[in-house]
């Protein structure tokens, strides 16, 4: 068996005394970055491994606070659940994480909410942003205090966030307008159904796909980008009154979820095998209408994974001092009928 390197083992390695080993693995201040350096080196050469559960005992609780949609859609409920994944596993870790849900895409609520995180007391705050803009005054204010702030599943770029955690966006609207342009045969009318058009990652799909689209000017038709807020009837009556008014529409790309309800539409007006049907992500409920061909194509971004990472890299800023870049992309996969059955569990 091999045995566990201990900090008295590093010390004595290094020629240092284990508060000297203490300062350099907590990244303490009283020690010179060159013995730092020295005492890091030896570690990674020893493998000696810092036994975050023990270490995360003998200092104060964090606390991280979290902020979400409460809408009904299924893809926010799978960011929850890997949050709430994540708030399980850091139990042990002496950290707590409290979620507050706002009443659908609500951006005042959740400045509302940041300020009351703040009166709380919190360490870290993950958002998922409602608005581009309109939330980077309170984000810098958080930042400016000493609390990093990491969003998911949207973003606020141009505000102080550490970083984001989702998909690439625009990158999904341009594997969207790849995958339309061929299912429509390069050519004919299409339109787009956005949930809330003030977002960041709704915003980008929509540039995204525009990309693609606009490479085929003299072919394919955009007849228009329309809101629906994530609200089902919304969704429902305004697909209807587009395919109503244009019964040669060819396709629709849905950039948010609760595409269902654009399907039942179709469905009613039997216009749901001439409407080629492109959505985000997979829920229980989508899985009849990719089998029977009504959604052609879903982009998954893996809503569960975006919860869990943005809660787990917060806990490595505030614990290690890590740095991200700005932005943490999680690979996003396309699910088409005959791949379907590897993404139900």
């Amino acid at each position: 068996m091999i045995k566990k390197v201990t900090i008295k083992n590093l010390a004595e390695a290094a020629n240092v005394s284990i508060g000297t080993v203490d300062r350099a693995l907590n990244d303490r201040i009283g020690i010179s970055k060159k013995t730092k350096a020295k005492i890091l080196d030896k570690a990674k050469e020893l493998g000696y491994e810092v036994n975050r559960v023990a270490q995360s005992l003998s200092r104060r609780p964090l606390r991280i606070g979290c902020i979400l949609p409460g809408n009904s859609n299924y893809f926010y409920p799978q960011v929850e659940a890997g949050i709430i994944e994540a708030k399980n596993f850091l139990i042990d870790y002496n950290v707590s994480i409290s979620c507050k849900k706002t009443e659908n895409l609500n951006f005042q609520q959740e400045i509302q909410y940041i300020n009351e995180f703040i009166e709380e007391g919190i360490d870290g705050l993950a958002i998922c942003p409602g608005h581009r803009t309109k939330m980077n005054s309170v984000i810098n204010k958080v930042v400016d205090s000493g609390i990093p702030v990491v969003t998911f599943s949207s973003d606020a770029p141009e505000s102080k966030r550490t970083t984001c955690v989702g998909t690439d966006s625009f990158n999904n609207g341009q594997i969207v307008g790849d995958l339309m342009t061929n299912f429509i045969d390069h050519k004919g009318k299409i339109a787009i159904i956005t949930g809330c058009s003030s977002m960041t990652d709704q915003q980008e799909k929509v540039k995204g796909f525009m990309e693609v689209i606009n490479s085929y000017p003299n072919s394919i038709e955009l007849i228009g980008v329309y809101e629906t807020l994530e609200d089902p009837k919304i969704i429902y009556d305004k697909v209807k009154k587009i395919v109503e008014n244009t019964p040669n529409l060819k396709g629709i790309f849905f950039t948010a979820a609760n595409s269902i309800y654009g399907c039942k539409a179709l469905i009613d007006l039997g216009m749901q095998y001439k409407v080629k049907v492109i959505t985000p992500d997979l829920c229980a409920e989508q899985i009849p209408y990719i089998e029977n061909g009504i959604i052609r194509a879903i982009i998954h971004q893996h809503p569960y994974s975006q919860g869990y990472k943005a809660i787990k890299i917060l806990y490595d800023i505030l614990t290690t001092n890590k740095s991200y870049g700005p932005n943490d992309y999680i690979k996003p996969d396309i699910i088409l009928k005959h791949n379907l059955k590897y993404f139900i569990k």
